[in-house]
C-alpha cells in the first residue's frame, strides 16, 4: 500500500502515515516492511509501500493487517481493493 515514511525513533524504525480516503492512519514499522523510494512527498517524507497481509475479502474492500497496530485503529483496517497491490 503507498504511504508517507519518516525516520523513527530506532535505527531501522520508521513512521508511516496512510491515507485511506479522509481517513489517516499513522503507525511504526521496521524498515524490512516496507519499500521506501527516494522521491519525497508534498508534507516531507518520502513516498513508499508498506507490505500488509490480506485478512478478509469484501466485495468492494480487503481487510489488511499492517506490521504493527496504528495510533488510532488497531493493527486491522479496511482500505479498497485498489488499494493494495500483489507481490509475485
Amino acid at each position: 500500500m503507498e504511504c508517507v515514511i519518516f525516520p523513527g525513533m530506532f535505527s531501522t524504525e520508521r513512521r508511516v502515515e496512510l491515507r485511506i480516503g479522509d481517513k489517516e492512519y499513522v503507525t511504526y514499522a521496521d524498515e524490512e516492511f516496507l519499500t521506501i523510494s527516494d522521491e519525497p512527498s508534498e508534507g516531507g517524507g518520502k513516498k513508499g509501500m508498506v507490505w500488509v497481509k490480506v485478512r478478509r475479502d469484501l466485495p468492494d474492500a480487503y481487510v489488511v493487517a499492517l506490521p504493527e497496530e496504528t495510533l488510532s485503529a488497531g493493527e486491522l483496517i479496511t482500505v479498497p481493493k485498489n488499494a493494495v497491490q500483489e507481490v509475485v
